[in-house]
């Protein structure tokens, strides 16, 4: 069985016979699962309502998931990061006064805000490549 945990836990492209969605908020015990995907592309997830680029609106979601990687005995855990996404912060009335790129913030966003997923991701460098892939048959762009 299949856990995928997204912002919403509503994503139709998830349906499926052995799947089960869950939000962020509600995932459930990762070693209930053989595998358990995180989905971190939803654009609302990257959104600060203070003025800074060190935290996300949803980090203390992401650290229960982080507690929840740390004591998994059992589950296959993917992280699904985002693509072509942009960070909002310094909120106001009906927006927000700064955004950058993900792309443009890759330090900040491994060691911030994802080593509070998965701590071991501060250690790594995350880089940012446009690359067509066939699969199937099928082009596919990624980044």
């Amino acid at each position: 069985m299949i856990q995928v945990a997204t912002y919403s836990g509503k994503e139709i492209k998830y349906n499926g016979k052995l799947v089960e969605q869950y939000s962020l908020h509600d995932i459930r015990s990762l070693d209930e699962y053989d595998i358990t995907v995180i989905d971190l592309g939803a654009p609302q997830l990257w959104r600060n309502q203070e003025g800074n680029t060190k935290v996300i609106d949803k980090m203390a979601d992401l650290k229960s998931i982080s507690e929840m990687v740390k004591n998994s005995i059992s589950s296959q855990i993917v992280f699904l990061l985002p693509q072509n996404v942009v960070y909002e912060y310094d909120k106001w009335s009906d927006g927000y006064h700064h955004s950058v790129e993900l792309k443009d913030m890759l330090n900040c966003l491994t060691k911030s805000i994802l080593s509070n997923i998965y701590q071991p991701i501060s250690n790594m460098c995350l880089i940012y490549e446009n690359i067509i892939k066939n699969i199937g048959g099928r082009n596919i762009t990624l980044g």
